[in-house]
Parts: C-alpha cells; sequence; structure tokens
C-alpha cells in the first residue's frame, strides 16, 4: 500500500498532527502538520534524538534558549543535534513539515 505525503484532507482542520510514515532503530521519518500552533509560552524541546526539518508549505519560526531565532521559509532546513533546546515560536497558518530524526 502506498501513502500521498501530502494528502492532508483527512485531517482536522484546527490540531496540529504528526504521522509517522517509518520508523526503525535508527531513524523516524514523519510529516508535521501546523496550522497556526507554535510552542507553549516559556517551553523549549530537548530531545534525545537529532532531528533534520525541511519546510514544505509555510514558514516557521524557532527560538533557541540562547536567545536567537531563525525563520525557515518553503524549501529550507535545518538540523537540530540533540539536546539543542528550542521552541516554535512562530508559524504562517499552515505549515507542512518533514521530520527525520536520528536516533541516538
Amino acid at each position: 500500500m502506498t501513502t500521498n505525503f501530502f494528502d492532508t484532507t483527512k485531517l482536522g482542520h484546527l490540531e496540529e498532527d504528526f504521522t509517522t510514515f517509518f520508523e526503525n532503530t535508527q531513524v523516524k521519518i514523519e510529516r508535521i502538520v501546523t496550522r497556526g500552533q507554535t510552542s507553549p509560552k516559556n517551553f523549549y524541546y530537548d530531545q534525545e534524538d537529532g532531528e533534520w526539518v525541511l519546510i514544505l508549505e509555510g514558514e516557521a519560526e524557532l527560538s533557541f534558549s540562547e536567545k536567537k531565532c531563525l525563520t525557515l521559509k518553503k524549501g529550507e532546513s535545518l538540523y537540530l543535534p540533540p539536546h539543542q533546546k528550542h521552541r516554535v515560536s512562530a508559524v504562517s497558518h499552515y505549515v507542512l513539515w518533514l521530520a527525520v530524526f536520528v536516533k541516538n
């Protein structure tokens, strides 16, 4: 059976969605659909695994614990090493992310 990464028609229109397309002991490939959601105030992700993200639609601003910010636009990617504290501080109305987690 095949799946279409870009088909988000069956998802709710207000919720953020995380769909795993592949996972094994070394890697996880996930689609994230964001519809205006940002990280809670004063919350930072502190992940065990490295994460490479690619913006396929929309744009998102990431803030880091070092007080710096970075805006990712459609087609741009970023690697977040393990324990790189970050949060999603702003997004466009619709953001389609491809996230690849490299497990430790």
